[in-house]
C-alpha cells in the first residue's frame, strides 16, 4: 500500500495544484440542491499546467487493442442530439448528477436512441486524486470500452466521499479497482499508461482551449454551453427542447 501511494504521488506530482475556487477539501454537503448550487469552478492556469505533467517517472505502453484511449460515449451514432459533459471525478455536483439525474436521462433518451452522450474528463481539486480516478476508469475500459468506463465512474461517484475526501484514498481506490478485476500491479501500471494519460490530457486541453470550460459539470451541445437547470426536470426539459428543434 505504501508503494501504491508513493506511485500515486509521483505520477501526479505536477497535478497537485488546486483546480477550484471552492474549498473542496472539506466533505461535500449531502443535500442535492446545495451540491448543484455549488458547481466546481476551475483555475484555468492550474488546469493547463497540470495537464502538461512534467518529469513523469516512466511510461507504460497501451496493451494491443486497448479501448482505453477512445472517446467515452454512450448512445447511438445516429442519435439526433449529442450532449457533451465536462466533469471531474472529485466534483460533488458531478457525483450528484450521475447518481440522481443521469440514470433517468440514460433510460429515457440514451437507451432509446434519442441522445448520444460523451463524457470528457476535466479534473478539479483535489487534482491528484481526480486524475487517479480517471486513469482507473480508463484502464477499466481497456477491453470493454465505454460501458466499462461508465460503470467505473458510477462506482467512483458512489464512493467519492471515501476516496476523494477520506483520510486514506489508496486502500479505497484499490478496493474499487479490484471490483473491475484490476489488481494492485495493474492499478500501479495504470497510473503510467500512455493511452490513458494522453486521452485525459486531450480532453482537458480541449475543454480549456476550445470549449472555454470554467466549472464542472458543464454540458455542451453543438459547441455551446447549455443550462441544464441543476435538476432532473431541468435536464429533461432542456433535452426535449433541443430534440424539438431538430424535429422541425
Amino acid at each position: 500500500m505504501t508503494r501504491f501511494l508513493a506511485l500515486l504521488s509521483l505520477s501526479t506530482l505536477a497535478l497537485a495544484a488546486c483546480g477550484g475556487g471552492n474549498d473542496e477539501t472539506a466533505e461535500p454537503d449531502a443535500s442535492a440542491n446545495a451540491v448543484f448550487d455549488s458547481e466546481t469552478t476551475v483555475d484555468t492556469d492550474a488546469m493547463a499546467e497540470a495537464a502538461e505533467e512534467k518529469d513523469a517517472p516512466k511510461s507504460v505502453p497501451a496493451p494491443e487493442g486497448s479501448k482505453a484511449g477512445d472517446a467515452m460515449i454512450l448512445g447511438a451514432e445516429d442519435a439526433p442530439l449529442t450532449i457533451v459533459e465536462y466533469a471531474s471525478s472529485t466534483c460533488p455536483a458531478c457525483a450528484a448528477f450521475h447518481s440522481q439525474v443521469f440514470p433517468k436521462i440514460k433510460e429515457e433518451y440514451i437507451d432509446t436512441g434519442k441522445v448520444r452522450f460523451e463524457y470528457r474528463e476535466f479534473p478539479t481539486n483535489p487534482q491528484n486524486l481526480a486524475y487517479a480516478g480517471f486513469y482507473l476508469a480508463r484502464c477499466a475500459a481497456t477491453d470493454r470500452g465505454a460501458p466499462a468506463y461508465f460503470a467505473m465512474l458510477d462506482t467512483l461517484y458512489e464512493r467519492q466521499r471515501e476516496w476523494a475526501y477520506g483520510p486514506n484514498p489508496g486502500p479505497v481506490l484499490e478496493s474499487i479497482a479490484s471490483q473491475a478485476g484490476i489488481d494492485r500491479e495493474g492499478l500501479q501500471s495504470c497510473l503510467y499508461r500512455e493511452d490513458v494519460k494522453a486521452a485525459v490530457k486531450a480532453n482537458v486541453m480541449r475543454g480549456l482551449e476550445d470549449d472555454n470550460v470554467r466549472q464542472t459539470p458543464t454540458f455542451m451541445i453543438d459547441g455551446k454551453e447549455v443550462d441544464w437547470g441543476r435538476s432532473e426536470e431541468g435536464m429533461m426539459a432542456m433535452i426535449d427542447s433541443e430534440l424539438a428543434k431538430r424535429a422541425q
